[in-house]
C-alpha cells in the first residue's frame, strides 16, 4: 500500500522501473475564439511539450537517481500512461521519461 501525503492510501504500486506520478493541475483557462470557438482546458493544454508532477510511488526496482517520493519531476507528454484513481487523474511514467527534479 502507498501512502499519499499522509491522508490518502491508494493500492497502487508501479511494476519494474515505473513512477507514479499525480499531474500539477494546468494554470490554462478555457477560451473562446474571435468566431465563436470554444476551447477547453484539456484542448489548449495538449500543446505543452513538458508536464510537471509529483512523485507519489516509485516501482519495484527502484530508483537509479536521487528521486524519491515526492520530488516534483518533469516529464514529457508523450510518454505518460494516464490512469484515474478514486477519481483523481494519475500518470505512470517509465523512469527514463523523466526528464528532470526541481524545487
Amino acid at each position: 500500500m502507498v501512502t499519499v501525503k499522509k491522508t490518502k492510501k491508494l493500492n497502487v504500486l508501479p511494476l519494474g522501473s515505473r513512477v507514479l506520478i499525480k499531474p500539477f493541475k494546468s494554470e490554462a483557462k478555457e477560451e473562446t475564439t474571435s468566431t465563436g470557438l470554444y476551447l477547453p482546458n484539456n484542448v489548449l493544454n495538449k500543446n505543452a511539450e513538458i508536464i510537471k508532477g509529483e512523485v507519489v510511488a516509485i516501482g519495484s526496482y527502484g530508483c537509479d537517481s536521487d528521486m524519491k517520493n515526492g520530488d516534483m519531476v518533469l516529464f514529457g507528454k508523450f510518454g505518460p500512461t494516464e490512469i484515474k484513481i478514486k477519481d483523481e487523474d494519475y500518470l505512470i511514467v517509465n523512469q527514463e521519461d523523466i526528464l528532470a527534479t526541481y524545487k
